[in-house]
């Protein structure tokens, strides 16, 4: 990735913001187990993960959206971090990991939801109520995800 760029679009991206920062909700905590760091994926530059759980299958079948459901934040140093949102959490109340478990609980620039239909080729949205941005920070994170390799579909 264009180092310079990277940080143009990290500032067009932030500011950085803890869990909640952004939502209409403030003073919301995390949850018990939500801040449990968690091992993930760095998708900079990387295409998908050697396990990756395809959404659209190369027969061209559909996995079930759920089963194949990522989720990706790009994190105060700028990695562009990706955890398979079915993974167990047994610390947590909704046994499954979220967005915060992929940072410890710490700022980030902007979270959502993944799914890859090829290595390349991936659908994104901004749906995280713990680190979402606005509508006029779509094209940023749209180009950050281009600049990482990939070919990007985005869905509200």
């Amino acid at each position: 990735m264009n180092n310079s760029r990277k940080t143009e679009l990290l500032i067009n991206l932030g500011p950085l913001t803890l869990p909640f920062g952004r939502t209409s909700e403030p003073g919301r905590s995390i949850e018990k187990g939500a801040a449990v760091l968690f091992p993930s994926y760095n998708a900079n530059n990387n295409g998908a993960p050697g396990d990756v759980v395809y959404y659209n299958d190369e027969g061209g079948r559909n996995n079930n959206k759920k089963d194949s459901t990522y989720l990706w934040v790009i994190n105060d140093n700028g990695d562009l971090l990706i955890l398979l949102e079915q993974t167990p959490n047994k610390n947590s109340l909704r046994k499954n990991v979220c967005h915060t478990n992929i940072t410890g609980g710490a700022e980030a620039y902007q979270g959502g939801e993944l799914w890859f239909m090829t290595s390349q080729k991936i659908i994104i949205n901004r749906k995280s109520g713990r680190y979402g941005g606005n509508d006029s920070q779509e094209k940023y994170i749209i180009e950050y995800f281009e600049l990482s390799g990939y070919e990007v579909s985005i869905t509200p």
